[in-house]
């Protein structure tokens, strides 16, 4: 085989890879009142840790948080400078499920939680 199409071959092989590799990107949004957003224990500037759990249908690999709302201006992704307590992580990964954690210290019911959620 010629040293050309070895490295056609090799190139090839390798952009097949990266494509089957490749993330994908499921698009999950919740709202602040919502009972799966679960409110957890006292922290931030007299506010409210609290965690949602987050699924796809692979390996999560990241996570990237948005909000929406009047509500939004006090919402913050864990750990915000040490805020969040014993939670240390912005959110956990395990396979095809994760949790995310945040604070709020703001009653307003207002706020979309938008996640974009990539896996493979």
């Amino acid at each position: 085989m010629s040293k050309l199409l070895r490295t056609v071959v090799l190139v090839l092989l390798f952009v097949s890879c990266r494509v089957l590799f490749a993330d994908q990107v499921k698009q999950f949004n919740i709202v602040k009142s919502d009972p799966n957003v679960r409110a957890l224990d006292h922290c931030g500037d007299d506010g409210t840790c609290f965690s949602i759990a987050l699924s796809a249908p692979g390996n999560i690999t990241s996570i990237q948080f948005t909000c929406e709302g009047s509500a939004c201006g006090w919402v913050h992704p864990c750990p915000d400078g040490g805020k969040c307590n014993q939670h240390a992580y912005e959110y956990e990964l395990a396979g095809n499920t994760a949790v995310w954690y945040g604070w709020t210290n703001s009653g307003d019911p207002h706020a979309v939680y938008k996640f974009l959620i990539h896996y493979q």
